[in-house]
């Protein structure tokens, strides 16, 4: 009897302790409940700022992905338009090509006339072998990217004086590049700061230009980037 005693006291215990755990067990529940609805718009707004986190770096990542290692502009710096004058070949459609709208998004801010012979500063780069950016930067120091300039002479460089003139756009787009890749690319002028005192006299002509480059840069980089929206 002294057993059957001490068992029911045992079985007591237990129940209490049970009873015990399922009171602050219950109780824990509530207070979660309490929290998440009193944090719900901070918890909202958390969730959206991770969805936004997410988004940026799925972006980064495909932009990255898309930048083909066999593409020389890749090893260049991307806010370095003062890097290796080094150009991109390729057979793609130069229409499509993603620096020429980085060229032509600058023209239009700057009102430029040469916004529709963009393309030409991308296709005889590459085909001489100088930096794409390197002459639409010449463009916006010499002429304001083609807005003053000697009427008709279609020299927005200030190729000559500013007193050469050129068929077309197109034609001048051609033969400096050509002279660029010539008398100062094969010659050892291989960066901004190189062509500079031999292009023009003025001590700071190199800065400008490489300032006008970094804005051209900088716009090829933020159309790669967001190149591709994907969906969360």
């Amino acid at each position: 009897m002294k057993e059957t005693g001490c068992e029911a006291k045992a079985e007591t215990a237990v129940d209490q302790t049970r009873q015990k755990a399922h009171f602050k067990y219950s109780n824990y529940l509530q207070v979660l409940v309490i929290i998440k609805f009193r944090n719900k718009t901070k918890f909202d707004q958390l969730l959206k700022t991770m969805k936004k986190l997410i988004f940026f770096a799925l972006a980064l990542f495909t932009a990255l992905a898309l930048i083909s290692p066999q593409n020389t502009y890749a090893n260049e710096r991307l806010a370095g338009a003062s890097a290796t004058l080094v150009s991109l070949s390729d057979n793609k459609n130069i229409a499509l090509d993603t620096r020429v709208k980085a060229i032509e998004n600058v023209f239009k801010k700057h009102n430029s006339p040469l916004v529709e012979e963009s393309r030409y500063f991308v296709e005889y780069a590459d085909k001489y072998g100088v930096d794409w950016k390197l002459l639409p930067a010449i463009s916006g120091l010499e002429s304001s990217f083609g807005r003053r300039l000697m009427p008709g002479s279609h020299n927005a460089y200030g190729w000559g004086g500013g007193h050469i003139y050129f068929d077309s756009w197109e034609d001048g787009i051609n033969t400096i590049n050509k002279a660029l890749a010539e008398k100062y690319v094969a010659r050892g002028a291989k960066n901004v700061w190189e062509i500079g005192p031999i292009y023009a006299e003025s001590p700071t002509w190199a800065v400008r230009v490489n300032s006008f480059m970094n804005k051209i840069d900088s716009e090829y980089v933020r159309l790669s980037t967001f190149a591709i929206t994907p969906t969360i």
